[in-house]
């Protein structure tokens, strides 16, 4: 007599899962988040923090202890621990900031106090970033290429906001 064969002996063949439709799917899914991104490149100034001591420096009364106010018409220079007002250098007549003036009084500065590094600058919080730049820029060395002089590095941020 015939019997019917049993389940257990037959072999099931499934078809092999198609990964063409999911694989085009994820391709076009990295084109799209590769389209909508954003690239921005991010400047950064690079800013010195002050150095701390534990003995107070030997000649106070010979230290430069230069100090730049940024305001919206002018730029004031003080010197010596007193912040004694050196110079006011009031905007050009386009009214932009005199920048080559200021360049010129940091070198003459320099001639003086060789040693020196360190500037205080203390902008207001009215500058724009631009300005704020180029004036940032003017005070770390005067000219350009191989003729530059290295005015001062040390750049200190004093009463940001303010």
């Amino acid at each position: 007599m015939y019997k019917k064969p049993s389940s257990r002996r037959i072999k099931k063949f499934y078809a092999p899962l198609n990964l063409i439709p999911i694989l085009d799917s994820v391709f076009i899914l990295i084109f799209y988040l590769l389209m909508s991104a954003q690239f921005v490149k991010i400047f950064e100034i690079g800013s010195d923090l002050p150095i701390m001591a534990d003995s107070p420096p030997s000649n106070m009364k010979d230290a430069l202890n230069l100090t730049v106010d940024v305001d919206q018409d002018e730029i004031r220079i003080f010197t010596t621990v007193n912040e004694t007002l050196y110079k006011t250098i009031p905007l050009n007549s386009d009214g932009t900031f005199d920048l080559t003036t200021l360049t010129g009084i940091l070198a003459t500065l320099k001639g003086r106090y060789p040693k020196e590094n360190a500037i205080v600058i203390r902008p207001s919080s009215l500058i724009k970033y631009d300005d704020l730049v180029k004036i940032l820029d003017s005070v770390r060395e005067k000219g350009s290429g191989k003729s530059s002089i290295d005015l001062f590095a040390q750049i200190i941020f004093g009463n940001l906001g303010g």
